[in-house]
């Protein structure tokens, strides 16, 4: 299966391939979301580590303030901030249409209020959703792009939020690591080339155990903080 990613990743460099590598890796993913039935909310593994760093985030936060989650999955973690943060308004978006209708279900069984939660099948580079916000999250899904993709989305969300973004990332430790996609640099790097001196930039790195296996070596999992305002 890793041979199959890479060389569909690597496809994504051919204008006449992108389209269909894209189209093959997106419906792969929606197979995977299809299988997950909505009785996994109450079983379902949440990121308690990066939970808490966006919990530490945005205590203290004026209220009724909005987060949006690139990258949201299924909602796990929109669901549990709602529970902490009732007056908030939070929007997830992702590009798997079957893991937002898997969320949509866990929503409606989890009984937080479907009015401060919303979930969007879109792209984070798109128009989809209203970026404006006060805080921005994403665990993972930024590997997803390539280093042009990246750029350009930095470029267009960090003046649309308010106060904070939270990053995590794979970064290379080595420079080479098993999976293509895992940056050699960490996002702070690329920010501070785009928009030398603008944000408040902070990392520090997650002792996420599963990152630790010897399937990972060379590769750290990093949360970057970039302070808007």
């Amino acid at each position: 299966m890793n041979i199959i990613y890479r060389t569909f990743r690597a496809t994504r460099r051919l204008p006449l391939l992108k389209e269909l590598a894209d189209f093959l890796l997106r419906s792969g993913r929606n197979y995977f979301w299809s299988l997950r039935p909505a009785s996994m909310a109450q079983t379902e593994l949440v990121p308690t580590e990066f939970l808490s760093v966006v919990v530490e985030g945005v205590s203290g936060a004026q209220v009724p303030f909005k987060l949006i989650e690139v990258g949201c999955g299924d909602g796990r973690v929109l669901r549990r901030l709602a529970e902490r943060f009732p007056s908030a308004h939070f929007v997830g978006i992702d590009l798997q249409k079957a893991a937002i209708d898997v969320g949509n279900k866990h929503l409606a069984r989890s009984g937080v209020s479907r009015g401060n939660v919303q979930l969007v099948c879109g792209s984070c580079l798109g128009d989809d959703i209203s970026w404006e916000c006060d805080f921005l999250i994403s665990r993972t899904a930024l590997i997803y792009l390539d280093h042009e993709e990246i750029e350009t989305f930095l470029r267009k969300r960090l003046p649309q939020i308010g106060r904070q973004a939270i990053l995590q990332e794979i970064v290379s430790t080595t420079g080479k690591t098993e999976r293509s996609h895992f940056y050699a640099h960490p996002i702070a790097d690329l920010i501070e080339v785009i928009a030398p001196g603008q944000f408040k930039l902070t990392q520090e790195v997650l002792a996420y155990e599963p990152w630790r296996s010897e399937r990972w070596t060379g590769a750290n999992l990093f949360v970057t903080r970039v302070r808007t305002s």
